[in-house]
């Protein structure tokens, strides 16, 4: 078999998926173990990104959720409240 590319692209993979169509072809048993191995590793590489995206995401939407809500200044209980101390002293 060729030595592999470098950046190992889709035309390699479609010489290698080639090459071991044709030795299958001819009875013999084939386990493709190194197409196995990049798979997993591609699958890998996926997950993790998008378990990064996932976080940054959920980061800033709790962000937004815990954002301290602007003091609405007094309420209709507090006002009479304020009116009545001084009328008590």
């Amino acid at each position: 078999m060729d030595r592999v590319p470098a950046g190992c692209g889709a035309r390699y993979l479609k010489t290698v998926a080639k090459h071991i169509a044709q030795i299958a072809r001819a009875g013999v048993a084939v386990f493709a173990c190194g197409l196995l191995i990049m798979a997993v590793i591609n699958f890998l590489i996926i997950a993790i990104v998008v378990f990064m995206l996932v976080k940054a995401v959920h980061k800033t939407t709790r962000a937004e959720e815990e954002a301290p809500a602007e003091d609405p200044g007094p309420g209709e209980i507090d006002l009479p409240k304020e009116i009545a101390a001084p009328l008590k002293k």
